[in-house]
């Protein structure tokens, strides 16, 4: 089209209020799961470490309860949190699905299969609590990737090795940092427990309340 008849026809639209029309350009939208290298797996250098007794934990939630909170990954699909539940899901051969975001909104994740009086809710939610327990800190990673300051902002405890403790106790046994020396005392009720523990506690001895 010659220059003075589009510059005509486009004056004319202008004053005849026609909106000018849109070139039809098909917007590309970049997913990181798009890409070639995106890959979701395992971080071998994770800060937590999964024994047998964790990894059959998570492994038996997975089973009798499903999957329950999401994992988190880079955008290489390396896991960022969550590698224990990836490790024993991928095992069991469950599906994914990706969500991907900013870390600028809450990912939640809605079992619309779980109703509040569900049986299931109340053992996802002990399963939850029990295989975190059962991870431990791997400390030689984490002193190798944070300083001891960092560390405690988090409060995150490093255990301090004296070199003049001995490593052997008064019976020739190794006296190593692993070895616990528990006193269990069995109460009447919860509030005689409860008693017991305040005062312990008081008296700068470690206590944890458990009910078997």
């Amino acid at each position: 089209m010659p220059k003075k008849i589009k510059d005509f026809a486009e004056s004319y639209a202008e004053e005849a209020g026609i909106k000018k029309p849109q070139e039809n350009k098909k917007q590309h939208h970049a997913h990181a799961s798009d890409s070639e290298d995106f890959r979701i797996r395992v971080d071998e250098n994770n800060f937590r470490t999964h024994p047998d007794e964790n990894r059959r934990l998570i492994k038996r939630s997975l089973i009798e309860n499903g999957a329950g909170r999401s994992i988190v990954v880079d955008n290489s699909g390396m896991s960022i949190g969550g590698s224990g539940v990836l490790e024993q899901a991928e095992s069991l051969g469950l599906k994914k699905r990706i969500v991907e975001t900013d870390g600028s909104e809450l990912v939640v994740v809605v079992r619309k299969d779980i109703s509040p009086d569900d049986p299931r809710r109340k053992k996802l939610a002990l399963a939850d609590n029990a295989t975190t327990d059962q991870s431990k800190w791997d400390i030689d990673a984490l002193q190798e990737a944070f300083s001891d300051d960092e560390l405690k902002s988090w409060d995150v405890e490093i255990p301090v090795v004296d070199d003049d403790m001995p490593t052997t106790d008064e019976d020739g046994e190794d006296a190593g940092e692993d070895k616990k020396f528990i006193v269990e005392i069995q109460c009447r009720n919860e509030l005689e427990q409860r008693e017991v523990y305040e005062r312990l506690n008081a008296e700068g001895l470690e206590c944890r309340l458990l009910t078997l």
